[in-house]
């Protein structure tokens, strides 16, 4: 068989209603040399019996117990044999037939360790809302990862979903980059540690990854909330380690921006009683101006009289 260029990795749950359009999304794709890998993660229901109905040699089934999205993805890194490495969700589809093949020339021309793409949001009714990319610097182009950073988290134009890029696989091996097991929102940690230790990064720019929005799914569950909250939490407490080894002072203010964000999204959203001490610290130490720092010194000595000035400024 000839060398294959890039390994698609898709983890499979409980998706009968969605996995056909993401199939024909992937076998219609112009890139011949490369490898579909589906992880059944378990699957109760009809989605393996409908992949299996599709001849295809690129097709890849493995099967393993349910362990959730980051150990699926994980097995899936280490069977994949391409050259390159693409995520994608199993009740998602890829719009755009050229997509693998365009990125991966990319990819290969530039020698980059990682190529960003975009994506859509498509709702039930069939409303089509891309990802939000500045148009100013979101062009065909290969930088270093550090400016890469810098510039598109300042022009708020930095997504964190993992089926956004193209990852060269000796990149993810050579750094030990996998997903962490057990927690929801993975991309969240591992999209920064993936861009801190890629050295070029290149912009392939279009909407090729349709995005599917889901009731009930991983992301929307009412019974996840608690534990959606307590994984951010726990995420940033990574995030403001793994952050606060970088020496280019610039670079470290603009990516502490995201666990500070995060940290306030999950105080706001949720009936928290406390966060960790090191998040405390945290947000005392990034804090601009005066206001921030009242508030941050609210929620660091109590919470819960931050949530009732927020409410009372609500209401």
């Amino acid at each position: 068989m000839d060398k294959i260029k890039v390994s698609v990795i898709i983890p499979v749950y409980n998706v009968e209603l969605y996995i056909d359009e993401c199939i024909k999304s992937l076998i219609n794709q112009e890139c011949k040399k490369v490898e579909f890998v589906f992880v059944n993660d378990g699957s109760l229901d009809k989605s393996i019996e409908i992949l299996k109905r599709y001849r295809d040699e690129r097709i890849k089934i493995i099967d393993q117990k349910n362990g959730g999205l980051s150990a699926a993805r994980n097995t899936g890194v280490r069977y994949a044999k391409g050259e390159y490495i693409l995520f994608i969700d199993s009740d998602d589809y890829l719009r755009d037939n050229k997509a693998i093949d365009n990125m991966y020339k990319i990819a290969r021309e530039s020698d980059s360790d990682i190529v960003v793409s975009n994506s859509i949001k498509v709702y039930k009714d069939g409303t089509e809302v891309p990802f939000y990319r500045d148009k100013n610097i979101f062009y065909e182009r290969t930088m270093d990862s550090k400016s890469f950073l810098k510039e598109f988290i300042k022009k708020d134009s930095m997504q964190v979903p993992v089926w956004m890029n193209m990852y060269k696989r000796s990149f993810l091996l050579s750094n030990n980059l996998f997903f962490k097991v057990g927690i929801l929102h993975e991309d969240e940690l591992f999209t920064p540690q993936a861009f801190l230790k890629a050295d070029k990064v290149s912009i392939y720019k279009s909407n090729f990854y349709a995005y599917r929005q889901r009731e009930n799914s991983i992301m929307t569950s009412q019974e996840k909330q608690r534990k959606r909250c307590m994984d951010i939490l726990n995420i940033c407490c990574d995030l403001v380690d793994i952050f606060s080894e970088i020496k280019d002072d610039q670079l470290r203010k603009e990516l502490n921006k995201k666990p500070k964000w995060l940290i306030l999204n999950a105080i706001n959203t949720n009936d928290l009683i406390s966060i960790p001490i090191k998040l405390k610290v945290f947000l005392l130490k990034e804090s601009e101006g005066i206001k921030e720092l009242v508030r941050n010194s609210i929620i660091s000595v109590n919470l819960k009289f931050y949530k009732k000035l927020m409410y009372r400024k609500i209401g």
